[in-house]
């Protein structure tokens, strides 16, 4: 491989004798401040004024008006019928009659009730609902010829205590002819609801008499559920999830339209989610964590759902438990590149946890041929920390997140080797994630699913990386001094040596020119010195197991520098990498 090498005069002919300038030193000065501390200084004494003049109170309310803003409007989540029964309604803004005993055909007046043992009736926002009232007298009652019959309607509503309020939103009284010689009759109501909700009704009239109650019947309470049917429904839940011990649950919550829709929301989930419950408007989940493997690079972690049903709406929400997507590269990318690789989720499924230290190791697991397919030989789990050539394999970390865990494979190592090894063998490796966190109160585990990773062999078995292009800048007077320069960005040369015994060398030669004038430098590697005239230098030889120094490349004038008058040159190096192969190491 060759680098091009460009060398750049700056500066006019030196003028003074050999030596180096030396700048001046400066007095320290005293500490001012800074730019950014003054808009702080600036607040404070705004603050201070405005509490002198005592505007505090005008301003709390911009900031008011100002938090309004930036918060803005919340979603309103769908609402659901709650069963109320007659006993949890705590406060009555009109309340009922006492109800009297029902009809009987000897003795009492009574109300037929229209919701026998305490059902209720069920209609639908705007939809007229034929609330009848059926009235009996007692066979030797018939004395009266006239009745008035009184529909009361409340609608049911949560106060604060979390107990129900009744409000009366519908009364009506209908006069009734009586007939002689008729013990039954009807007395023809109606109510169309505008609201969706839970409602109590009551008939109740004043003018009948009978043999135990001569001025009052009363019905007993009836129920009467208006529901909003449910047109769409979504769910918003998280996209990753992790098993976990100690930890809350994740939260799914539904959208319905339109937003006051009654009907019951259930929930389902698929086999390797755990729910806190089957029905509401939001639900509590646990991802389980599972021996499966993931071998998909596209798919964070292992395929779960969840479902929702209300009324005829339906909602699937599918998501990923262990946030660990599967690697599937080769060795020729790595060398050009290390290989870093993480969890997806985390960073979000730390905000739900308390501040603390958290430990967390990285681990890959052998995989075995069975019947079934592969399967995790989990006796033989090591962590990665166990091997060379990965950096962050395990640690400590006090902000959760997924860059901050994630581990990095460089092109050589132990780690390389041995998962290329299993990649070729056809029983890959699995890596997973395993974290703990223990505060003062509670110890809170977080484990990712396990994922495959596949690492093919190199097309080419040993390669040396070398810059392009190396970039010089002289000044006339360093020219006349010889200095000796770095070029101006580092120099990275990476040797990737992919067989199971490394034995090879490094070498560097000048590139040929009509003369030395014609590049008038000595070039430095390692403190050799190369110039034209001199073989290839031999400067870095590679060993197993054994990391390799980083190149100190210079370049010094030569005295023929010191004279020339042009202010570029350029040549080229060649690095040159050889190999002894053992026999059987192929």
């Amino acid at each position: 491989m060759k680098t091009h090498m460009t060398i750049t005069v700056t500066g006019d002919p030196p003028q003074v004798a050999k030596g180096e300038i030396l700048a001046r030193p400066h007095p320290n000065l005293p500490a001012t401040g800074n730019q950014r501390s003054m808009p702080l200084v600036f607040a404070g004494v705004m603050m201070l004024a405005l509490i002198l003049v005592k505007s505090s109170k005008r301003h709390g309310w911009w900031v008011l008006l100002l938090v309004l803003s930036l918060t803005g409007g919340k979603p309103v989540q769908a609402a659901e019928l709650p069963e109320i029964l007659y006993p949890q309604v705590s406060l009555w803004d009109v309340p009922p009659a006492k109800a009297t005993p029902p009809y009987n055909w000897l003795l009492n007046s009574g109300f037929t009730p229209p919701t026998p043992d305490n059902a209720y009736l069920t209609t639908t926002v705007n939809t007229p609902q034929d609330l009848t009232a059926y009235y009996s007298r007692p066979v030797f009652l018939d004395t009266f010829k006239s009745m008035d019959v009184t529909l009361t309607i409340w609608q049911v509503a949560p106060y604060v205590g979390g107990r129900y309020q009744a409000k009366r939103v519908y009364t009506k009284t209908i006069p009734k002819a009586v007939p002689f010689g008729v013990w039954s009759f009807t007395i023809p109501f109606s109510y169309t609801p505008t609201t969706p909700g839970t409602y109590f009704f009551q008939y109740t009239t004043n003018t009948p008499m009978s043999l135990t109650n001569s001025a009052l019947v009363a019905s007993d309470i009836s129920r009467l559920l208006v529901k909003q049917p449910t047109k769409t429904l979504s769910i918003q839940a998280p996209k990753v999830v992790f098993p976990s011990t100690g930890s809350p649950a994740y939260q799914a919550t539904t959208q319905t339209t339109p937003i006051d829709a009654t009907d019951r929301i259930n929930w389902t989930a698929s086999q390797n989610v755990n729910l806190a419950h089957t029905s509401g408007v939001s639900v509590g989940f646990h991802g389980q964590a599972s021996q499966q493997v993931n071998w998909d690079p596209a798919r964070p972690g292992l395929s779960a759902a969840l479902g929702a049903t209300a009324g005829k709406a339906k909602a699937t929400h599918d998501f990923h438990i262990g946030g660990l997507a599967a690697v599937d590269t080769n060795a020729d990318a790595i060398a050009l590149k290390p290989l870093i690789h993480s969890t997806q989720g985390l960073t979000e499924t730390a905000k739900q946890l308390p501040a603390g230290r958290w430990k967390y190791d990285w681990t890959i697991t052998p995989t075995k041929q069975t019947p079934k397919g592969l399967q995790l030989d989990l006796p033989n789990q090591k962590s990665m920390r166990n091997f060379t050539g990965v950096n962050n394999a395990s640690g400590y970390i006090d902000d959760l997140s997924d860059a901050a865990v994630a581990f990095e494979i460089q092109g050589t190592g132990s780690l390389i080797k041995t998962l290329m090894q299993a990649t070729a063998a056809g029983t890959p490796y699995a890596i997973k994630l395993d974290l703990i966190m223990e505060n003062s109160q509670q110890a809170y585990t977080l484990v990712s699913n396990y994922a495959g990773i596949t690492i093919a062999k190199p097309s080419v078995m040993l390669s040396v990386n070398a810059p392009d292009k190396l970039n010089w800048e002289f000044t006339r007077l360093e020219l006349f001094d010889r200095k000796v320069n770095k070029p101006l960005d580092p120099v990275n040369i990476a040797v990737i040596d992919h067989y199971d015994v490394a034995n090879w060398q490094l070498s560097v030669n000048l590139g040929a020119t009509p003369s030395k004038k014609d590049f008038p430098f000595a070039i430095l590697i390692n403190d050799q010195r190369l110039d034209y005239d001199a073989p290839a230098a031999v400067i870095q030889t590679g060993r197993t197991e054994v990391e390799t120094p980083p190149i100190d490349l210079r370049l010094q004038p030569t005295e023929d520098a010191t004279t020339s008058l042009d202010s570029h040159w350029r040549a080229e190096i060649t690095w040159t990498l050889t190999h002894t192969v053992e026999a059987g190491s192929l």
